[in-house]
């Protein structure tokens, strides 16, 4: 046995030694060498579906590149400054190709690429490596586009680790999750591009059933010897389909390769003593993200918004949207409007025909600039009656909007604040910006300072309103939004209040998914449907009803609904057993286990409660079903006692994916006509006008 001086030496120096590599082993690069790799990359798009009549296109571009260490840090010989610079740049096809295919063949890459992306290329850059980590990119003010992403791309390759394990690092995808995996002088690098934190491009759908599907990889081998990077391969593909139809799509693969060619020692030459100073000495101190940024190039050649409109045959139907030649048409308009300024945009507004105008409300309202938006603004008065139709087409376009911008909250509420010609374009305007809300917050916008403005005067417009038409109009609008924190207040409005108000209060809450739907909603919907406390019209038990079905229907709360059938209206009885019945049979809803499991028991399920006589119904079943998407609908015919149709309610859905879009509603309602059939309405009839 040791002494225990020997055993606390021995100790000491393993702690040392662990110390010494516990951040692994790093990646070097000799500060006197002059290091020349071999540099690829392809870059192929491809058709997932059609391949024959959709060839794959594609290019590839070798270079060589030289890199040489231009400052170290004295106190630690992991922290670098490396420049790097491009040269001998070459632009071929990526597959072999026959003479008359071959797109390359006997052509200069300056002349393809241009003598501006050409020399930008050879302009060298410089990154600061630190341990195998890529902490900064310096390169001339100048730097941007096609040469300075490709250069990103580049640096990104020497970004690298040599013990195994999971970090985050920041590369030309963004800020990413990566994992590491090493064995012998091999590194596999994982990068799981769904991670990344990156700017959001383009366009998107606020409801993923209109969305796009994204499947990035990213995987990357390296060859190691003594530390220096010898060869690396870098896969990267992101499959994109339409979520709707996902034979609809496309594969963009790219592979980097990067292959030792020569190492040059010279001469220590470093440029100044601290980072900062080399930097400055070397006239490359202009700090670049290293996140790749798709700039968009300005087209040369295109075709003018004005040139377009004017060339459309005459005979073309511009409203009919039904017709794919106009949709095509609209699609192609909205493109256009994205480049043009405020003053062409008004100008088309301005002398735009009557078959014209709406269409030209519509494209410049989807394009959603600032300078659409803008010209609507100035074009539109809501302050003139002889506007009206004008107006609800705008209004109408920016409810159904896919992709609202706080620029058009902010063009509604303006519009709101000032006078407004008529009361039904007002109540029209606070519906319309409650769906703006509601489209913002499903993008999780819900924080932005516009979409929060606008809510507070949703909410202090209902709080403040005195008329029942008022409190309907901010309801509605609180319907159309769907925002969590508001369903207590929606709540309050189905206690104590005319029907009507009720009525769209429980509408609102019919909307939300089952995970907002607590115990207290279920609770109040229940005493509505049994009418605890107060008499509701059919319409409102109709859509508490809903609410009960919808959302962990319970036993208990079933077998109350059997029973209480017998006490109430022949045709409200007659309809919930239909409803019932259409969900037993259903293969989709979650309450259809419970109900069938119920009604097992022949003291529920027998003539006594089940046979209903009257004309009401309910139905559901399939439009279409196909290998991505079921479209579905649900029909619900609600009669009077006299025979008379109270309510009609038809809702088509389309599922894809796991998501759930409400295309349509269709709703017909009918008052009063019971009056003409009877001595006294209802007391449960709506005690307001509509």
């Amino acid at each position: 046995m040791g002494t225990p001086g020997i055993s606390r030496k021995r100790v000491l120096v393993l702690l040392i030694f662990t110390l010494r590599y516990a951040g692994g082993e790093t990646v070097g690069l000799a500060s006197n060498a002059l290091v020349k790799y071999k540099y690829a990359v392809d870059l192929v798009l491809e058709s997932l579906f059609s391949p024959d009549t959709l060839p794959t296109s594609g290019f590839r571009i070798e270079a060589v590149t030289q890199l040489n260490v231009v400052w170290e840090n004295s106190s630690s010989q992991h922290e670098k400054l490396i420049q790097l610079q491009v040269e001998e740049v070459k632009l071929l096809n990526v597959s072999e190709q026959n003479e008359n295919g071959n797109s390359f063949k006997d052509t200069h890459s300056e002349s393809l690429l241009g003598p501006t992306i050409t020399a930008a290329l050879k302009k060298p850059v410089i990154f600061h490596w630190n341990s195998g980590k890529i902490e900064a990119l310096y390169g001339s003010a100048e730097e941007r586009g096609l040469p300075l992403n490709l250069k990103r791309g580049l640096v990104s390759l020497f970004q690298l680790q040599q013990s195994s394990g999971t970090i985050t690092e920041v590369d030309v995808s963004g800020n990413c999750r990566v994992t590491y995996e090493m064995e012998n002088d091999q590194v596999i690098k994982i990068k799981d591009l769904l991670s990344c934190g990156k700017t959001e491009l383009g366009f998107d759908a606020s409801n993923q059933v209109l969305g796009v599907q994204w499947q990035p990889t990213c995987k990357g081998l390296y060859s190691l010897e003594n530390g220096v990077i010898k060869t690396a391969v870098i896969e990267e593909g992101h499959i994109f389909k339409l979520n709707l139809q996902t034979t609809i799509g496309a594969k963009i693969t790219s592979r980097q390769q990067l292959h030792y060619i020569t190492s040059e020692l010279q001469p220590k030459a470093f440029y100044g003593e601290s980072l900062q100073e080399t930097l400055h000495n070397l006239g490359i101190f202009t700090p670049l993200s290293m996140t790749g940024v798709l700039e968009k190039i300005p087209c040369k050649n295109c075709t003018l918004a004005n040139d377009y409109l004017k060339s459309l045959n005459k005979k073309n139907n511009l409203q009919d949207l039904s017709q794919i030649s106009a949709a095509k048409v609209f699609l192609a308009f909205v493109q256009l409007l994205r480049e043009a300024k405020k003053i062409e945009i008004l100008n088309f507004l301005k002398k735009a025909a009557d078959n014209e105008i709406s269409f030209l409300i519509d494209s410049a309202t989807a394009a959603q600039t600032e300078s659409s938006l803008s010209a609507l603004s100035e074009y539109l008065d809501f302050t003139k009656e002889k506007q009206s139709s004008q107006v609800k087409t705008f209004l109408y376009a920016a409810a159904f909007s896919s992709y609202p911008s706080k620029e058009l909250l902010n063009t509604l509420l303006a519009k709101l604040q000032s006078k407004i010609a008529s009361r039904e374009l007002e109540e029209t305007t606070v519906s319309v910006i409650g769906a703006v809300i509601g489209k913002m917050c499903l993008r999780n916008l819900c924080k932005l300072q516009e979409v929060e403005i606008a809510k507070k005067v949703i909410l202090e417009g209902l709080n403040s309103a005195k008329e029942v038409a008022d409190v309907k109009m901010y309801l509605l609008a609180l319907k159309n939004a769907q925002l969590p924190e508001t369903i207590p207040l929606l709540l309050q409005y189905t206690k104590g209040q005319t029907n009507s108000v009720t009525s769209i209060a429980v509408a609102a809450l019919q909307r939300f998914p089952s995970a907002y739907i607590t115990q207290e909603v279920k609770k109040q919907m229940n005493r509505i449907f049994h009418q605890s406390r107060n008499r509701y019209g059919t319409a409102v038990r109709m859509a508490a009803l809903d609410v009960i079905l919808n959302n962990q229907l319970s036993p208990m709360e079933l077998k109350n609904i059997i029973l209480s059938m017998r006490e109430m209206e022949s045709e409200l009885s007659k309809y919930t057993v239909a409803k019932l019945q259409n969900i037993r049979h259903s293969d989709h809803h979650q309450a259809s286990k419970v109900i069938r499991e119920l009604l097992r028991d022949r003291l529920i399920y027998n003539y006594n409660h089940m046979s209903r006589f009257g004309c009401s119904s309910s139905s559901s079943g399939y439009l279409a079903v196909t290998t991505d998407a079921i479209s579905s609908y649900n029909m619900d015919l609600l009669f009077g006692d006299t025979g008379i149709l109270q309510k009609s309610l038809t809702d088509f859905f389309i599922l894809t994916q796991g998501n759930q879009l409400h295309a349509t509603q269709v709703s017909i309602e009918a008052q009063g006509l019971d009056s003409f059939f009877k001595e006294s309405p209802a007391q449960d009839d709506d005690d307001d006008d509509d």
